[in-house]
Order: C-alpha cells, then structure tokens, then sequence
C-alpha cells in the first residue's frame, strides 16, 4: 500500500480496484473520521470491488500511517479536503467521476471538497455538526490523539 507526496506532506493511502472497470466508472474516496484511519474502510472497499467499483481510503495527514511533520502546518478542515483534491489529482482519477465518502469528522471534510471541485457525488455518514460546544470536545480529543503523533 503506497504513499504519495502532496502538498509537502506525505499521505498513506490504500487503493481497490473494481474487478472490471472502466476509465469513466465513479471512484469512490473513503475519508474517516478523527482518531480513525484507511483500515476502517478495507472490508467494504474489498466487497465494493466485486460489485464493480474503484475505492480509495487514506490516512487523512496527522492520521494512521500519514504522520505529522514539525516542518508542516497542523491540519485543518480546509487543508484536508485539499490533500483530498492533490490526492486525487496525483493519481490522475478524473475529479468528476470521484464520489467522495466521510464518516464523522470525514462528513465535514466532504462538503468542504464539494466547494473545491465538482465531485460525481457526495456521502455523509454520521457527519459531526460544528458547533461550538463541539470544538471543546474535539480539541480535547486532537491534543489525546496527538500525544502519540497521529491524529
């Protein structure tokens, strides 16, 4: 499972190809949520291959095997979704045949994508709402995860 560099960052990512596909088929891109990883997506992205469909799931930069650097900014909401883009852009899958797919802290990167670029599609599972009281919590929770160099 590879990596790529974008943005001066260097991003983890797992890629399943369909059985049988085609140049203009959707792709689906797998965006987890705060303190999760690629690996949450693995079993679906191996049965949607069978049923004919591309997935790919990265570690969102912070996260699992895509790990922070002092020589880059922290992530944010924004960044995200452009790593997202670059990501995409640098596997040369076509930005409108992708159907971008965020589970909680994932359900706000995928409407921040939407606004960057014209997506096939758009899936929100369990989206966080941010909210004020929400930014206390999630903070708590970036400053535990970070102790051990990943988001």
């Amino acid at each position: 499972m590879p990596f790529i560099k974008v943005q001066n960052k260097t991003l983890f990512y797992a890629q399943v190809d369909a059985e049988t596909a085609s140049k203009d088929d959707p792709v689906l891109v797998f965006i987890h949520g705060l303190g999760s990883s690629h690996s949450f997506y693995i079993p679906a992205m191996n049965q949607l291959a069978t049923a004919g469909y591309s997935s790919i799931a990265l570690d969102v930069y912070g996260s699992g095997l895509s790990a922070l650097s002092e020589a880059v900014e922290d992530p944010t909401f924004d960044t995200i979704a452009s790593d997202v883009k670059a990501l995409l852009e640098g596997l040369s899958i076509r930005l409108e045949n992708a159907v971008a797919v965020g589970h909680s802290m994932g359900g706000i990167i995928v409407p921040k994508l939407a606004l960057k670029c014209n997506l096939r599609g758009s899936v929100l599972i369990g989206p966080v709402l941010p909210k004020p009281a929400m930014a206390e919590i999630f903070n708590t929770r970036i400053e535990t995860v970070k102790k051990g160099k990943s988001i």
